[in-house]
């Protein structure tokens, strides 16, 4: 991308090595890689802009900043409802909701998934999932009802991601479904559970 100056293929660079970085817990060199994305001056396009907001917001959030983390997906919010662009804030709301849930802010994640319609075909992107953000929430609501419909939810998502060899996707489905377990008092159905998640997670 810089050899031949093609911006869309270096904030491409930029973002996927990030997300490499983070997963690999490399926190400090994940945060500048994303920062080359979403610095002012850049016209990364929106697809690149937004997922890189929303690891820069996740990389800051494990560094222990959590305010820069939240006001980073609220200057974005921001900027995409001033250009009115819906299809792009509905993304970075989830966003938000999934970091409020990392931060502890249950009511703020619950706004959101009250007024979230979870699909028939969860979306496949590889940065973030709504609709297993939303079972992450009936997940810490904690009542045995709540317990039951994410657990039913999680029954359709396995058996969706398996038929579409979802990996990612599937091996975060069955962690979630191992605390739900736990949480309904199953223990050895939470760690076998669990056992298959990591056996899927340890080759990448």
């Amino acid at each position: 991308g810089e050899k031949e100056s093609l911006p869309v293929s270096l904030y491409n660079g930029y973002y996927q090595k990030g997300k490499a970085l983070y997963a690999q817990g490399e926190l400090e060199d994940a945060r500048d890689h994303f920062s080359k994305v979403i610095k002012p001056g850049y016209r990364a396009t929106d697809r690149f802009l937004i997922r890189a907001t929303y690891f820069s917001a996740l990389t800051y959030e494990s560094l222990g900043e959590s305010a820069k983390a939240s006001q980073l997906l609220d200057d974005m919010a921001a900027h995409l409802l001033d250009d009115g662009n819906s299809f792009s804030l509905a993304m970075v709301r989830g966003f938000q909701a999934e970091l409020a849930l990392r931060q502890e802010r249950l009511a703020d994640a619950e706004n959101w998934f009250v007024s979230f319609t979870p699909a028939s075909h969860p979306r496949g992107d590889v940065s973030v999932n709504d609709e297993l953000i939303a079972t992450r929430i009936l997940l810490k609501q904690g009542t045995p009802e709540s317990l039951q419909e994410a657990a039913q939810r999680l029954l359709n998502y396995e058996t969706y991601f398996r038929g579409i060899h979802n990996t990612r996707f599937l091996a975060e489905t069955l962690a979630i479904k191992a605390l739900v377990l736990l949480a309904q008092d199953q223990p050895p159905a939470a760690i076998a559970t669990l056992e298959q998640a990591l056996t899927l997670a340890l080759p990448g």
